[in-house]
């Protein structure tokens, strides 16, 4: 009876089965010898006979089972389901083992670890040699000692992220989201599933689930759902590891206590945990994770531009991708928008060693090799000098970014192309239908023969015969046949430097234009204000808050210097490199919108990207009612977007005489070039 056989013997049967696999592959992968392999084969074939099953060894050294379909499948069934703790393969006893090693509390005896995995304590040996580069990766080592045993040592903090990276790397998602959801133990056959689903109470499970959906709904723009349950993890985890009595360790201070993040981390384990009493150290871990969790900002933040670093950043990124491969993406407010919404929580998970999965990343390079590349260089520059190196993973978050914005000019533009076809004018104009109706993008400015074709050097030619050399030039059929479509598809994808109907020009030089009455007007109330506030922000927000009401732009000092600190402490409001930082907010209290350049005796030191310091000698300060017109809203914004994108604006901000930097800012205001810049 098959149900006698050894779990070793069981598995050969299904392997045989299941995969091309011989007896030399089986044995390294048990890790037995052939003749043990060769005893097992033969025990197996005679508990076959019985299902009329045989089990054979072709002439190539594969083993095939024979007999009829339904034979083999009532013997397979007949086989049952494995045990979880089996080793299938090498891959399955590494996985583990690290878990065994990861939940342990203290040391785990060789012996049984190969009692569990049905192997010898050599065996074992072996494999834990092979495992301890992969923990070193996550600051963890191994200690072996005769008679001891083995034990996992490192951090608290470090154990956890190597318990969620298995997830990630051993579980699919669609496995992981499936188990989670159904309370059917058959609902998929991933064995390492079966065994994790054992780390966590069922109970808890479903607990954890509807108290995030609940919590998280907070949120302005919800995880999307693999991000939801890869942050359940961390938040089961914790729970289990609480329970053990392995807690982290409390650092000096936490960055996170006034983040929405933490208020809602505190809400749910208050919620989960008998007594709601949890370290503080535990809320600001899963604060963290809750951030780093998002792929982009939400649409609030994206809205206000609340993060002007990031929003220096993304520029920056565009200009220098720009450079790299001539694509115009600096004037896409799109993208930079996309870029800065990404990039803040991209810079939380790197600074500190968090990462974030792509389930993407191989079809991207593949699709976009060149592109993938251009986003990775970029990455390197923009960085390199805050000593941070952005991983593939993110890398490939941005390409998809960028790739959207290469979408949008190819939809808007129109490529002119010449037909050429001497074969008639019939022949001709069927060849022009096929190219309208593929290639929505090209404009035909000429059908003709050879002698006829009179174009730029600049242009495209598709002709149905032979043009010899000449550049940006592809010969179809007149019928264009799928060939032909990918022969034209590749010459435009290659091309990017051809003349468009409507040009985007990237020359970022502005012209001086005449100043209008409205801008004069804005720009007259302007001020110049120098403050010695002693490296105290607290001291320049008073500052700002007692000028706002000495100008009677409002009454209440107190209101409006809580609207600044409430809006600092939603995003950075330093811009990299340049010296300046930028404070906006909107509150009931104010009476007309306010514009003030406040300059420091003594520079600020503010915090900028990950964990730098931008010096800050000038703030400029956008303050606006509740209620402002559209029209005076987007002056405010233009202003915002001009302290990144002017090439000049956060200079003068700092050193310009006020009359000058106020006809810069009534430039600013009315020319065109900043329109529909301040929503991004």
């Amino acid at each position: 009876m098959l149900n006698k056989l050894t779990s070793r013997q069981k598995y050969i049967l299904v392997a045989a089965h299941n995969e091309s696999i011989d007896v030399q592959t089986l044995a390294a992968r048990l890790q037995v010898s052939k003749r043990t392999i060769q005893r097992d084969l033969t025990i197996v074939q005679r508990n076959l006979a019985e299902f009329d099953v045989t089990l054979d060894c072709l002439p190539s050294g594969i083993l095939s089972l024979g007999g009829d379909t339904a034979g083999i499948l009532k013997a397979i069934t007949a086989v049952g389901r494995l045990p979880s703790v089996y080793v299938l393969n090498p891959r399955e006893r590494e996985f583990y083992l690290i878990s065994e090693l990861l939940w342990a509390t203290g040391s785990i005896k060789m012996a049984y670890l190969a009692h569990r995995l049905h192997v010898s304590e050599a065996s074992i040996g072996h494999d834990l040699d092979g495992i301890s580069t992969i923990l070193s990766a996550k600051g963890l080592s191994l200690v072996r000692k005769r008679g001891y045993g083995v034990e996992l040592v490192g951090s608290e903090n470090a154990k956890r992220e190597m318990l969620a990276e298995i997830f990630h790397q051993y579980v699919p998602i669609n496995h992981l989201l499936r188990v989670w959801t159904s309370n059917d133990d058959e609902d998929t056959q991933n064995e390492y599933l079966r065994f994790i689903r054992h780390w966590f109470p069922e109970e808890r499970i479903y607990e954890v689930r509807r108290t995030l959906l609940e919590e998280l709904m907070v949120m302005e723009l919800p995880l999307h759902e693999e991000a939801f349950y890869n942050f359940m993890i961390h938040v089961l985890l914790t729970l289990e590891r609480l329970g053990q009595g392995q807690s982290l360790v409390q650092t000096p201070e936490h960055t996170m206590e006034d983040s929405e993040e933490f208020r809602i981390i505190k809400r749910v384990l208050h919620r989960v945990v008998p007594g709601g009493d949890v370290p503080i150290a535990e809320l600001d871990y899963l604060a963290n994770h809750l951030r780093g969790t998002k792929v982009q900002m939400s649409k609030e933040d994206w809205g206000r531009t609340l993060n002007v670093t990031m929003m220096e950043l993304a520029y920056r990124f565009a200009k220098v991708a720009e450079q790299l491969d001539r694509h115009n993406y600096v004037d896409d407010q799109h993208l930079i928008a996309g870029l800065a919404c990404h990039l803040e929580p991209a810079i939380h998970r790197m600074q500190n060693g968090m990462s974030i999965r792509n389930p993407l990343l191989p079809e991207l390079q593949r699709q976009y090799p060149e592109l993938f590349e251009t986003v990775r260089e970029a990455s390197r520059n923009v960085l390199r000098e805050f000593n941070l190196s952005m991983p593939d993973t993110e890398i490939g978050y941005l390409t998809m970014h960028f790739g959207a914005a290469r979408e949008r000019q190819r939809a808007r533009r129109k490529i002119p192309v010449h037909i050429v076809c001497p074969n008639g004018i019939s022949s001709a104009e069927l060849l022009a239908s096929r190219v309208r109706a593929e290639f929505p993008q090209i404009k035909i400015v000429s059908i003709g023969a050879i002698t006829n074709i009179q174009c730029k050097s600049t242009d495209f030619v598709i002709s149905t015969v032979d043009l010899g050399v000449r550049d940006r030039t592809v010969t179809v059929s007149p019928f264009l046949n799928d060939e032909d479509i990918r022969k034209i598809q590749r010459l435009l994808d290659l091309d990017s430097t051809v003349s468009y109907e409507e040009p985007i020009s990237i020359d970022h030089k502005r012209e001086t234009i005449e100043v209008s009455d409205l801008g004069r007007r804005f720009a007259a109330q302007i001020r110049v204000y120098h403050v010695s506030p002693m490296n105290e922000m607290d001291a320049v927000i008073e500052t700002i808050a007692q000028n706002v009401v000495a100008q009677e732009f409002s009454d209440d000092a107190l209101e409006i210097a809580a609207a600044i600190r409430h809006r600092e402490k939603l995003g950075s409001i330093t811009i990299p490199g340049k010296s300046l930082a930028l404070l906006h907010a909107r509150s009931d209290s104010m009476k007309r919108s306010y514009v003030g350049i406040f300059r420091v005796t003594i520079p600020l030191d503010l915090p900028s990207v990950g964990r730098s310091v931008e010096k800050i000698r000038a703030i400029m300060v956008l303050l606006a009612p509740m209620n402002e017109k559209p029209n005076m809203i987007e002056n405010l914004g233009k202003l915002s977007a001009a302290t990144i994108m002017h090439p000049g604006f956060a200079q003068a901000i700092a050193t310009a005489p006020v009359e000058e930097l106020r006809k810069l800012i009534a430039d600013i205001v009315t020319s065109d070039d900043f329109n529909d810049r301040s929503d991004s």
